[in-house]
Parts: C-alpha cells; sequence; structure tokens
C-alpha cells in the first residue's frame, strides 16, 4: 500500500508534503480505516484533497459517514447522484447500498430525488434493483420502490434474488408482488395479422442474393487466398422490424416463422440490447427443441430460463445449468445450497458439490479487500463424465475444482482470484484440468488416483492474453487461445507428448501447433468425426466463437468452415447424440445449429471447404432481446 500501509505511515506522507498522492491512491476500505484512524485535524488535508466525482467517491462517503459526518456523505452521493449516466456500475451500486446508514438522518424527499434517478439506471443495471429498493422502503418511499422492482423485472432479473431480503419484507406483504415479480416479460399483443408472403419474398431474396455474393467472396478468402472486400447487408433496419413483428405474429405456429424468413444478423443491429449487451452466460441443449440459459453475465443478477416449444419459463433459484460432454448428466448451481447432479432437468439429484466457501479457499491477500464480501458468481462449469468432479470459475473471483470422491478435498483453489479473462476445462474422464488468465500462462494439471494435482504442463500464449481452453473429447489435446483485442491465436497443445513442457509468453514449442491466427475465441466446443466427419474432419474438429463469428478448424489447423453470427459468442454447447451446436451472443440471440449437415448456399452467410454449402445449417434462433412482448422468441 505504501503510504496507506498504516497511520503512522499516512503521517510522515502528509508531514512530506504528499496530501495529493494520499488522495490519489486513497481507493480501498482498508485505506479508509487507516483514514478514521488519524485525528480529524490530521483527515482535514486529505478530505480536502480528494475529488468527490472520481470513482472513489462512493468510498470517500462511506469513511465520512462512518466517521460521523452522513450529511457531508450524502452531498456526496447527490453529486454522483447528478451524473449517473456516467459513473460506472460499480459505484451506482456502492452508492445505493450505503444509503441505509444516512438516510435517517436525512431529509427523505432527498433520498427520493436520488433513488428517482438511480430508477433510470435499474433496468440496464439488474444488480442495483434490491439496494435501490431497500432504500425507497425504508424512508417510506413504497410506490417508488415497487416500481424499481418492476423495472427490474423488465430488465431481467430473477425475482428469486429478492425473496429472501429483509429489508423487501414490507414490500413482499403487498398484494401487487406477486403480480409484479411472476410477470416475466412484457405483455404480449394480441390480435395483430401480417400477410407475411410479401414480406418474406421480399426479405428472402434480397438476403440470398446478398448471401449468395458473401459466399462467392468468402471462396476466394478461404480457398484461392485472394483479397475480397465483402458487401454490407443491403436489407434495412426497417425492413427488420417488419420481421420482428412477423416473427412474433407466428410464435405460436411452430416452424412458421423459420420457413417463412432465413436468418439474418446485420438487419437487427440497432434492435442488440446496448452497452455490454446481453450476452448468454450460459447454453446447454437439453432435447431436440429444448434449451436452458442464462441470460445475462456472471457479475449481474439474471434469470436462467428454460427455452422449449417456442415458449420460455423461468428456472427459479439457479444461477447456471451445465451438462457433462454425453449429456447424460447435469448440473444445477443453486447459490448457497450446492451444485446439484441429476440425469434431467425434471430428474431426481444424484449427488451434491457443496456450495463453495470460495473466499476461505483463498490464499492470505489473494483478494482485493473490496471483493471479498462478494457472493460466488459462476462464470463458466464444466462438470466430469462421471460427475464426480466439476470445475467451476467465479467471475474475477478465481478457479476451482470440486470433487465427490472419497477422500478428495470437497474443493481446491486452482488460481486466478483477482484476475480477469478467467477461464478453464475439465476432461471428461476428470483427470486432466486447464485454467489460465490475463495475468498467467495455461497451466495444465493432472489428477491422479489417489486425488493428488499434479502440474502436467505451463503453456505460453501465442497472443498476448491467455483467453480460452477446451479438451478433445479423449484429454490427449486441448485448445489453447489467447486474444489480442478482438483478434487472437488459437494452438492445439498435445497432453501426452507435451507433459512436463515449460514455454514462455510467445515463444515456440514443439508440443504447440498454432491452428487458427484470427479469432478471439469467447466459447467453443470438440465436435467429434461422426458429427463433424462430413466436413473432412476424420480426427474431429474444435468450433471456435469468436468476434461475430463461427470457425470449424482441426487439430492440425485446417480450416472447414466459418459463418458469420453478428455479434461475439458469449457460450457454446454441443449435444453430441444430436448433433446440435447451440451458441449464445453478446447480442441476446441463441443460434442453434446442426453441426451434422450444411446450409444450402444463399440461406446464411457462410462457407465450407470445397464450397458445396454454407456453414453449419442453422435450424433455430432463439431472440432474448428485453423488449420483445412475450418474452424470448423463437424463430
Amino acid at each position: 500500500m505504501g503510504d496507506w500501509d498504516d497511520t503512522a505511515a499516512v503521517r510522515a506522507a502528509v508531514a512530506a508534503g504528499r496530501v495529493k498522492q494520499l488522495a490519489s491512491d486513497f481507493r480501498h476500505d482498508r485505506h479508509g480505516e487507516v483514514l478514521l484512524a488519524l485525528s480529524s485535524e490530521e483527515r482535514e488535508p486529505i478530505l480536502a484533497a480528494s475529488e468527490p466525482m472520481r470513482n472513489k467517491a462512493g468510498l470517500l462517503a462511506r469513511v465520512l459517514a462512518s466517521g460521523g459526518r452522513p450529511v457531508e456523505a450524502f452531498t456526496i452521493y447527490e453529486a454522483i447522484g447528478a451524473r449517473l449516466g456516467a459513473e460506472p456500475l460499480g459505484e451506482v451500486i456502492r452508492l445505493v447500498r450505503h444509503l441505509p446508514s444516512t438516510g435517517s438522518v436525512i431529509d427523505p424527499q432527498r433520498v427520493r430525488v436520488l433513488l428517482e434517478s438511480a430508477l433510470l439506471r435499474v433496468r440496464e443495471w439488474t444488480a442495483m434493483t434490491a439496494h435501490v429498493a431497500a432504500v425507497a422502503t425504508r424512508i417510506g418511499a413504497h410506490e417508488l420502490a415497487l416500481e424499481v422492482v418492476r423495472e427490474g423485472m423488465r430488465g431481467g432479473l430473477d425475482p428469486t434474488a429478492l425473496a429472501t431480503d429483509p429489508a423487501l419484507a414490507p414490500l413482499r406483504a403487498d398484494p401487487r408482488w406477486h403480480e409484479i415479480t411472476t410477470t416475466l416479460f412484457p405483455p404480449r399483443e394480441e390480435g395483430r395479422e401480417i400477410d407475411v408472403t410479401p414480406l418474406s419474398r421480399r426479405w428472402n431474396e434480397a438476403g440470398r442474393a446478398h448471401f449468395a455474393a458473401q459466399h462467392e467472396g468468402l471462396v476466394g478468402i478461404y480457398e484461392r487466398g485472394v483479397e475480397v472486400e465483402l458487401a454490407p447487408d443491403p436489407r434495412e433496419a426497417e425492413l427488420g422490424d417488419a420481421v420482428v413483428a412477423a416473427v412474433l405474429a407466428l410464435r405460436d405456429e411452430p416452424g412458421a416463422a423459420r420457413a417463412a424468413f432465413d436468418h439474418a444478423c446485420m438487419p437487427f443491429v440497432h434492435r442488440f440490447p446496448p452497452g455490454a449487451g446481453l450476452p448468454i452466460g450460459h447454453v446447454t441443449i437439453l432435447g431436440p427443441d429444448d434449451l436452458v440459459v442464462r441470460a445475462g453475465p456472471a457479475y449481474l443478477p439474471a434469470r436462467v430460463l428454460r427455452l422449449r416449444g417456442g415458449g420460455a419459463e423461468l428456472v427459479p433459484g439457479v444461477v447456471a445449468v451445465a451438462a457433462n460432454r454425453a449429456h447424460t448428466r447435469l448440473a444445477l448451481a443453486r447459490p448457497n445450497v450446492g451444485i446439484e447432479v441429476l440425469a434431467s432437468l425434471e430428474g431426481p439429484v444424484e449427488g451434491m458439490f457443496p456450495w463453495p466457501d470460495w473466499r476461505a479457499l483463498l490464499p492470505l491477500g489473494a483478494l482485493r479487500d473490496d471483493r471479498a464480501d462478494e457472493p460466488l458468481r459462476l462464470e463458466l462449469v464444466r462438470l466430469s463424465g462421471d460427475g464426480q468432479r466439476v470445475l467451476v470459475v467465479g467471475y474475477r473471483q478465481g478457479v476451482f475444482l470440486g470433487s465427490r470422491r472419497p477422500g478428495e478435498p470437497a474443493w481446491r483453489y486452482l488460481g486466478g482470484a483477482g484476475q480477469d479473462m478467467l477461464h478453464g476445462d475439465l476432461s471428461d474422464d476428470g483427470a486432466l484440468v486447464v485454467s489460465g488468465s490475463q495475468g498467467s500462462l495455461h497451466e495444465l494439471r493432472a489428477i491422479g488416483a489417489d486425488g493428488a494435482i499434479v502440474e502436467r504442463a505451463s503453456v505460453g500464449p501465442r497472443s498476448e492474453y491467455p483467453h480460452f481452453a477446451c479438451f478433445t473429447d479423449d484429454g490427449r489435446g486441448v485448445a489453447l487461445n489467447a486474444c489480442h483485442f478482438y483478434a487472437g491465436a488459437t494452438g492445439y497443445f498435445d497432453t501426452i507428448a507435451g507433459a512436463g513442457a515449460r514455454s514462455e509468453h510467445y515463444e515456440e514449442s514443439p508440443h504447440l501447433r498454432v491452428i487458427d491466427d484470427g479469432l478471439r475465441v469467447y466459447a467453443g466446443a470438440w465436435l467429434a468425426p461422426d458429427v463433424a466427419g462430413w466436413l473432412g474432419a476424420e480426427r474431429g474438429a474444435f468450433a471456435l466463437v469468436g468476434a461475430g463469428v463461427l470457425r470449424v478448424v482441426t487439430p492440425d489447423a485446417r480450416l472447414l468452415a466459418a459463418q458469420v453470427l453478428g455479434s461475439s459468442g458469449s457460450s457454446a454447447d454441443h449435444h453430441p447424440a444430436l448433433g446440435l451446436l447451440a451458441v449464445g451472443t453478446y447480442a441476446g440471440q441463441v443460434h442453434v445449429l446442426d453441426a451434422r449437415e450444411g446450409a444450402e448456399i444463399g440461406t446464411q452467410d457462410g462457407w465450407t471447404r470445397g464450397g458445396a454449402t454454407a456453414g453449419l445449417r442453422e435450424v433455430r434462433r432463439w431472440l432474448l432481446w428485453p423488449e420483445l412482448a412475450g418474452g424470448p422468441v423463437a424463430w
């Protein structure tokens, strides 16, 4: 911490004239504790030098409030509230969370004005809902509190996140609470009839001419090695809006929208959720027309939805669902309960991993103090084939290995606390685990018969930051991606021949072959030979989902297929028995592809080697845009 090590160090810094530097470095709760240990005369120069509009303003206000100066603290809150639209999410959440400590001595009307400003952000940042509603309830703004909850629901909040908050007990007693928290989606529009024939003809004719030309361009790029400038989709946003309206009107006729309208991306870009979008954080295939998804990122409360039969239903109390590779077992993550292992979503629980006390697993000092009270935010879950081991990644919290095998610890920490871009994978037999982060190498570990974890290899990335990993089904190889902005490089590492290997960043290794030098890979899956054999993947291939593009690449670096998704991928799942590949994106969409066959040229934006088809055939697309009447719709 330097000057903020303790009160003596702060006094020495003030005496040396480093007040501005102290104020600039003031950013952690432990700094606030040191500040409060000073006398008021010693504190004043530091507080005077602090600029309340910086990101540390919420922390400064908390220090003032706990130091007996709540009115001054609230003035800082009001200054932040005036600029809510420009403040980062974390500061807004901290602002509202700590208002109850000052609300009792502040004019309630001043608090109400601030909360009404915060309401503008609740739908976009659903994590604020409980905090804002609790403060509104405390000051007696009952109607405002209900409106906050309603906006949070419209933004995608799982109502189970509000069910046990004691501060919301008065709201839960209101008869309107049940109506608000059980209305998952905007009301459907009734009685609209659309003649889809002329619209379908106009849409498909323009799209097929465009995609056919795009296909020729992709053949030139991928097979002839020529530079081709690809044209934009000529269909305008107004036409895209008309097609969405038609898809909604056809939602009760299974397959009708797909039969009438080819899929597309670019005419809908204006409808994609703003900012960071609505990433599909997890997607798992349950059956031919049955998916379960998490709508929203790991770091915010979000809904887990089951998508089937053209409609969506909430999976309450669950933050993630994952399957083993054969899809014979599921893992359901229930916060503070455990991770259940089941044969099906409705089946009995076969086993349970206890909910990890993740903070207790970390070494001392592994995490910043201001994150120590966060719940585990599951960004990734991987289940072994026998359901006895599970790998979980907490958003910026670490990588953890769970086990139900006798004699093994229930949970072990594998590193990564406080790092960005945390990722990992668990081999199907549960014997290998790989993990990495923005600040590490790719670490490959073996788990022995006695449960001991042994370092197998450390693999340096061939681009800047480790970002993604995926084992083959047999665990003999692993794809390792590192990103560079929206590009990157993916290497294939031989886990058998490479045992004991050590390499650094950008260092060549005889056991690591670059198989794709273009994609920043966000998600992916291994396609077995019996699924991807039609593409020429005699030994199988990786489906790599990058920034707007899906590519199918073999371990020997042969590119077999590519297609445009229109947005960066956020999750993927492959069901080998069904041959389906589901890809969630940051645009709030799920693409369901048949990995066993290609699409007719002109019907979608893609290419397969040999030029005979236009990528993997998309059989269904789900739109999860928050404003859609009736909720998610199947197209």
